[in-house]
Formats: C-alpha cells, sequence, structure tokens
C-alpha cells in the first residue's frame, strides 16, 4: 500500500498544450509547486536509470548541458527546449484523454490497490 509520502510529487498544473495557449493569449501560467524533498525518479538506483534503453519520451527529451547532481538543476538549451516542447505537444494531441502526461502518476496508478 502506498503512503501519502509515496505519493507526493511534481504535478503540473496545466498540461503543454494548455500552457501554448495561455501564451498564444499572452496570460500568465499558473505557479508550479516543485519541492526537493519530494526525491528524484522511483527508479533510479545508485544515481542510475536501470530503464535507461526503455525510458519515457519525458525522460529522453530533456537534455542538460550539465549533470543536475552536481549543480542542483537543469541547464537546458533553449532550441532543444522548444524542440522537445513541440514533440510533447504532438504526443498529448494524439493521446487525448489518455496516459501522455506525468509518468508517474500512471506509475502509481499501475501500483494502487484500488
Amino acid at each position: 500500500m502506498l503512503t501519502e509520502a509515496d505519493k507526493q510529487r511534481f504535478q503540473p498544473r496545466i498540461t503543454t498544450n494548455a500552457l501554448a495557449v495561455l501564451c498564444m493569449k499572452g496570460e500568465e501560467p499558473p505557479e508550479e509547486e516543485n519541492e526537493s524533498s519530494w526525491g528524484n525518479c522511483p527508479f533510479l538506483k545508485n544515481n542510475e536509470c536501470p530503464i535507461y534503453p526503455v525510458r519515457p519520451f519525458g525522460c529522453r527529451c530533456f537534455i542538460s548541458k550539465q549533470k543536475c547532481a552536481e549543480t542542483g538543476y537543469a541547464d537546458v538549451e533553449p532550441f532543444m527546449f522548444a524542440v522537445s516542447t513541440v514533440f510533447l505537444q504532438y504526443i498529448e494531441h494524439i493521446d487525448a484523454g489518455g496516459y501522455s502526461g506525468n509518468f508517474t502518476d500512471v506509475l502509481l496508478f499501475m501500483a494502487s490497490e484500488e
């Protein structure tokens, strides 16, 4: 059984496409809540990814110029961020109503006893 602490994670308040709509309207996106105490990816073992060959697209498209563990944050080239965003928008569009969102939510759903 998952505890409430197990369930705490980053949850985007809006989707990638909803963010694009806000930007086109000139509106500010909602503030995101993110807490470092929520921990790292649940798959990481000794700071290595055992599912690397089959990692989800969200992981594949997040490319930092530096090791995040050394600095505490990612440094993403604006061009790479833009290209990744286009693909994430496409995935969200073709999977409307599906499970293309937060991978941790999918894992928690699969682990739940409900």
